[in-house]
């Protein structure tokens, strides 16, 4: 008989601000996962992209001037967030986690 792993949340939220410039913030919380990430973009005008773990930097997450974006695996795989912004361009965000 086969059995599927149940995961549950410890319930531990926090919330990051952020400064994202075209170099890059990377976010961790080692050594714990996260389950989801919501990111807020307070940005008036910029557009902010993000990378989840090891993704290529090709497919990003695109998160909007005003928009919020979220990622949800229903486990704790998430262990890194990438954010950057285009060159020349600087925003600031929330990144709030669930582990």
């Amino acid at each position: 008989m086969m059995t599927i792993p149940v995961y549950i949340p410890k319930g531990i939220e926090r919330c990051y601000p952020v400064h994202v410039t075209e170099s890059g913030y990377d976010l961790r919380d080692f050594p714990f996962k996260w389950f989801s990430v919501t990111i807020i973009n307070d940005d008036k005008d910029n557009t902010v992209y993000a990378l989840f773990n090891d993704q290529p930097r090709a497919n990003p997450m695109q998160i909007r001037a005003g928009e919020v974006r979220s990622k949800n695996m229903n486990a704790p795989l998430i262990w890194r967030v990438y954010l950057y912004a285009d060159t020349g361009k600087t925003a600031d965000v929330r990144v709030e986690t669930l582990r």
